[in-house]
């Protein structure tokens, strides 16, 4: 899978952050490993890596802490660290962002002891959507300047830090109405008709369910409809002898032009620009305005 370096000699004089790389891997090898005291860098580099799919596994100084789905990694490099395969694993699929600057080293610390060396992001959480969103930009030959290279790492560095001071990521923490509507939503999404239809199925008002909602998983339960409504629709583009009226009524849309529109406003593209790319990276985190 592809790995995007940059290297741009213009851009804003000074930068908290600089995009270095941003990748998508897939390892099956047993004998995959990267060792963080053996890359040869000419300056550090602070990686974030999540993975999507499979397992793998991350020695941080003597502790060794397993890496399945949904969880993900802060380190340094060069660092006493190392990732690879653990055993009886068949793969570990993995999307990753590496930046540099000064600055940074502090602000990983401070990071690393907030969020801890290995924490856990909620498939809707917005920080794995950004970093999807910058690897697209990345594959699609859309990041084009140190400005605005620049600006992404930013942008990345501060989402970090707002799940940080939140610490709401994991549904762990969701009130139990919350889960049970995300529940319901994943599996009613093509009937469900409006906000009362959710809020009858979890026992709440209108008003109180959906200030609920938007204080727990930072959008409005509509807003995370149309997100479920939009990643079915994205499967079915593979299957290109569904027209886009018929996706549009197998996900409760209207009609295929609402589909367009709605999908070329959420996702950036239309969905015959992303069927045409036969670009799958899972998109499994929208966010909205």
């Amino acid at each position: 899978m592809p790995i995007f370096g940059f290297y741009f000699t213009d851009g804003p004089p000074i930068r908290p952050a600089n995009l270095h790389a941003v990748g998508q891997r897939k390892e099956a090898l047993p004998s995959f490993r990267v060792n963080g005291l053996e890359r040869k860098i000419n300056h550090d580099l602070y990686i974030f890596q999540y993975t999507l799919s499979g397992e793998g596994r991350i020695r941080i100084g003597q502790t060794y802490y397993p890496l399945h789905p949904g969880t993900a990694f802060l380190v340094k490099a060069p660092g006493d660290h190392q990732y690879e395969l653990p055993q009886g694993s068949t793969h570990w699929e993995s999307i990753y962002i590496a930046l540099s600057g000064k600055e940074l080293d502090v602000a990983w610390d401070q990071l690393t002891n907030r969020l801890g060396v290995t924490p856990h992001f909620h498939e809707e959480s917005t920080l794995i959507y950004l970093l999807k969103k910058i690897y697209r930009q990345a594959e699609n030959k859309q990041i084009t300047d140190g400005f605005q290279a620049a600006s992404l790492a930013y942008q990345f560095l501060t989402e970090l830090y707002r799940v940080a001071n939140r610490r709401q990521e994991s549904p762990v923490d969701w009130p139990d109405t919350v889960v049970k509507a995300t529940e319901y939503i994943a599996a009613h999404y093509a009937t469900i008709r409006s906000l009362d239809d959710i809020a009858a199925a979890v026992g709440l008002s209108r008003f109180h369910f959906n200030r609920l909602f938007h204080r727990t998983t930072g959008i409005t339960p509509i807003q995370y409809l149309t997100k479920i409504r939009l990643d079915r629709a994205m499967e079915m583009l593979k299957n290109e002898a569904l027209t886009l009226d018929e996706i549009a009524d197998k996900v409760g849309l209207s009609t295929g032009n609402y589909l367009s529109r709605t999908f070329r406003k959420t996702i950036g593209m239309s969905p015959g620009q992303f069927r045409s790319r036969h670009n799958y990276l899972p998109l499994d985190h929208i966010t909205f305005d």
